[in-house]
């Protein structure tokens, strides 16, 4: 008795489970990019500075790629050398919308050489036929801190001229002054 009344169930749930699937994919969720909207940001770490310390400026571009890399000028007192670059994806699910945000971050290091107020101007770049601009972004450089007064490192080398992959030894020596 008890079978004659489970089979018949059983039954109809093991079709549910052959067309839950397939009515799953009837409903895939459309993709699609935060608002479709570029945007940019910058940012400078840190905004204050002694003269020969590093400071970070991040170029962020949000859901688009420059057609090539932002040209960084060049401004006097400051030595500027690209650092490379990040990419970010987050997907998610908001309103039954599945949204995905891509984020590329260019990097720049800074090292200023004298102190003073430095204003870098905004970066103009091109993302699919657009031209966007960056906001200016200002770095503070106070005198330079002359760590020689506390310490210095010597390097200990075998010698002058090494081949590319062969090992070597070394030493570093911190020695603090009094």
């Amino acid at each position: 008795m008890f079978s004659r009344v489970l089979k018949p169930l059983f039954k109809r749930w093991q079709s549910w489970l052959l067309i839950l699937p397939l009515l799953s994919f009837s409903f895939v969720i459309p993709v699609t990019r935060a608002a479709e909207q570029v945007r940019t940001g910058v940012s400078l770490s840190p905004a204050k500075v002694p003269a020969g310390e590093t400071a970070l400026y991040q170029l962020q571009v949000i859901n688009g790629k420059p057609s090539q890399l932002p040209e960084f000028p060049a401004i006097d007192g400051l030595e500027i050398n690209y650092a490379g670059q990040q990419t970010s994806s987050n997907t998610r699910i908001s309103q039954g919308r599945m949204v995905r945000v891509v984020s590329l971050i260019y990097q720049w290091k800074i090292v200023p050489e004298k102190e003073g107020v430095y204003l870098i101007p905004p970066l103009e770049f091109n993302v699919g036929g657009n031209t966007l601009k960056t906001q200016a972004a200002r770095l503070s450089v106070s005198k330079g801190i002359d760590y020689s007064q506390y310490a210095f490192i010597q390097l200990s080398l075998p010698k002058r001229e090494f081949y590319e992959g062969e090992p070597f030894a070394f030493s570093v020596d911190l020695y603090e002054q009094n």
